[in-house]
């Protein structure tokens, strides 16, 4: 277990409270089962796959019209908008995660679940908290991500050769933006520098 600070229980107190003044978020992560291990195998590679989804609704089970599966983000200020939490799907790979955890639910349970939903919430007061649905077109690009990454995963297990970032030597030099900030220096600028 891990103890929190006086500090971090206030915060998660603060974060729960915000969350239930939103219906929408209390519906969407009630009535089902938080962090279910999903095991199963790959039908395509064989190999063993696993998730853990930080909700599964009961809807599920019962093959409801509308099967909601929610994922809880804690986000900075900067990813709670609109345009920030689009920017957030792409740097954390959600749409990959949403992808592979219907993939498991379909698994499991014999069907993928209708909607993906994401509860963001603000880390830092007064924890906003925002519904973000993510469209079934971008859970379709994650998923050919990850058959690309499984694929990947199930090669190197066959060939046992796990490759790095330059298994063999490889020319790594300055970000084009630094290159262009260099090249662009005035003839003024230069002269600065060498009297300095």
């Amino acid at each position: 277990m891990t103890v929190l600070t006086f500090d971090q229980a206030e915060t998660i107190e603060a974060v729960a409270a915000a969350i239930r003044r939103s219906d929408l978020a209390v519906a969407t992560l009630t009535n089902g089962v938080t962090e279910e291990t999903l095991c199963w195998q790959d039908p395509e590679t064989g190999v063993w796959l696993r998730a853990r989804p930080d909700f599964r609704p009961n809807s599920i089970l019962t093959k409801r019209a509308m099967m909601v599966v929610s994922d809880l983000k804690f986000v900075a200020e900067s990813n709670a908008s609109p345009e920030g939490f689009a920017k957030a799907i792409h740097n954390f790979g959600y749409h990959q995660s949403a992808a592979f955890y219907m993939d498991g639910i379909k698994a499991i349970y014999g069907h993928y679940p209708t909607h993906w939903v994401h509860v963001v919430v603000e880390r830092d007061a007064p924890h906003c908290v925002a519904l973000y649905e993510l469209p079934g077109e971008d859970i379709e690009r994650g998923r050919v991500l990850n058959r690309r990454a499984i694929n990947l995963f199930a090669h190197c297990l066959r060939e046992n050769r796990w490759p790095g970032y330059a298994d063999e030597p490889a020319q790594v030099g300055l970000p084009t933006w630094a290159r262009m900030r260099i090249d662009d220096l005035t003839p003024e600028e230069m002269a600065f520098a060498a009297a300095a």
